[in-house]
């Protein structure tokens, strides 16, 4: 939605989309416990880095970099997704 708004110059609702990204990805990192060792702390420093980048994107307009989170989120998910419950 964020880069739906940013090619149609629509600068409040990219902001308001972006912002929501980042309160997503920072809930995502508050969850994590980084005391269970270098995955959650892997995330950690994962999350820190596409909130940073988000905010980039926006000051910049960059959509390039939109696409580089969307990515990097897609492969986190699928890698919950490839979790056996059952294991």
């Amino acid at each position: 939605n964020a880069k739906t708004a940013m090619v149609a110059h629509h600068i409040e609702e990219k902001g308001r989309n972006i912002s929501l990204a980042i309160s997503l990805i920072d809930g995502l990192n508050a969850s994590l416990d980084t005391q269970q060792g270098e995955i959650a702390e892997n995330l950690a420093k994962l999350y820190d880095y596409m909130m940073r980048r988000l905010v980039e994107a926006n000051l910049h307009n960059q959509e390039s970099i939109l696409e580089e989170i969307r990515g990097l989120l897609l492969e986190i998910k699928d890698s919950w997704d490839a979790i056996n419950p059952h294991a």
